[in-house]
């Protein structure tokens, strides 16, 4: 009966160990189930100060951020530097769009979400991964699902918290 109570324990801990180490392999498979090539990510104008600009992420960092309107002055005569400005996306930052976009499992989301009320702002994203395929998704006022407004937001910062260049 010992001898059974000693096997019992040992199946269990050993068990244990297999399955922790199962759940972090497949949690790094998780991070990277899409292999992502390309982002970019546009907004349109709206019926205000609605920042106005695009930012296209390669997948080696690279990217360009075209400045349109609204982005360096919320005011209507401004005239604000707009233009077109090149850099590179810092590492955390990328890995975290890169995170939330596979986590919320992005091919399988409508390619149209739209709110019921007028002069919105339209987000569009579009995402180039596995070898070529492309999701496209245009969000009219941009709440299409909680997990796309949080990456929306990521691009809003990304203006102002990476280092570019004027072009």
């Amino acid at each position: 009966m010992k001898r059974y109570v000693t096997l019992l324990i040992y199946m269990m801990t050993f068990g244990t160990f297999i399955s922790c180490g199962t759940n972090k392999t497949n949690d790094s498979n998780a991070e990277n189930k899409y292999k992502i090539e390309r982002i970019e990510y546009f907004t349109s104008a709206c019926f205000g100060t609605c920042p106005q600009f695009k930012i296209e992420i390669e997948k080696d960092r690279k990217a360009v951020y075209t400045a349109v309107r609204f982005n360096f002055s919320q005011d209507f005569d401004s005239q604000s530097p707009e233009g077109i400005f090149t850099g590179k996306i810092n590492e955390q930052d990328y890995n975290l769009i890169l995170k939330k976009l596979n986590d919320m499992d992005f091919p399988v989301l409508q390619d149209r979400y739209k709110v019921d009320y007028t002069d919105a702002q339209t987000g569009n994203l579009k995402i180039t991964y596995n070898g070529g395929q492309v999701k496209s998704i245009t969000d009219y006022g941009m709440r299409g699902t909680p997990e796309l407004q949080e990456v929306y937001e990521l691009f809003l910062e990304l203006r102002e918290s990476q280092d570019w260049v004027n072009k």
